[in-house]
């Protein structure tokens, strides 16, 4: 019930907040004093709206996937990387809808992202190897949450997360260890 309950709460939220800056466009419209910033106030309120719609359909989207996840996968476990995927997901979408609300041309920026991205990639590598790692460990299912691995090194423990970056085990001791996914895959 609760989890029904959040997109009634979040659905109202965003209700409310569109209301909002619908009032204060109106507002602004009306304002004869603010017409040379008429177009500048719209496009803000309308980034402003799309990031509002952007955290609430991250939330709502959070809450089905805990809720519906064992349902549609059941040989995988959820994981922090699932989470982090799909939130990068719709934040990038609704960074690029925000740009194109203030004239900015994507393609441009795409493309010197393009070459931008492959100089950091380059000095980003080992983050990049633990993040290729850690999808292949979640859809391989190699190791899972709950499962007891023993490393080369004699470190043994119980998997408690599979994150973007590394994988964090429970010893015997009850200490948490952490693994890049890299050295674990």
């Amino acid at each position: 019930v609760y989890k029904r309950q959040v997109w009634v709460v979040e659905g109202l939220r965003l209700f409310s907040w569109l209301i909002l800056l619908h009032g204060l466009t109106v507002g602004v419209h009306l304002a004869e004093w603010l017409a040379p910033f008429q177009d500048t106030a719209r496009a803000v309120f309308m980034a402003v709206a799309i990031v509002l719609v952007a955290r609430t359909t991250v939330r709502g989207l959070l809450v089905s996937l805990q809720r519906h996840w064992h349902r549609w996968f059941p040989a995988i476990p959820p994981t922090t990387l699932i989470t982090f995927v799909v939130t990068l997901a719709v934040y990038t979408v609704a960074l690029l809808m925000v740009l194109h609300q203030f004239g900015l041309s994507i393609t441009p920026l795409l493309t010197a992202l393009g070459i931008g991205g492959l100089a950091v990639a380059l000095g980003v590598q080992d983050t990049l190897a633990n993040l290729f790692a850690g999808v292949s460990i979640t859809l391989a299912r190699l190791i899972r949450v709950g499962d007891f691995v023993r490393l080369e090194n004699g470190l043994e423990g119980t998997v408690r997360d599979i994150g973007w970056r590394y994988t964090t085990l429970e010893t015997i001791q009850h200490t948490w260890v952490v693994i890049p996914n890299a050295r674990l895959s």
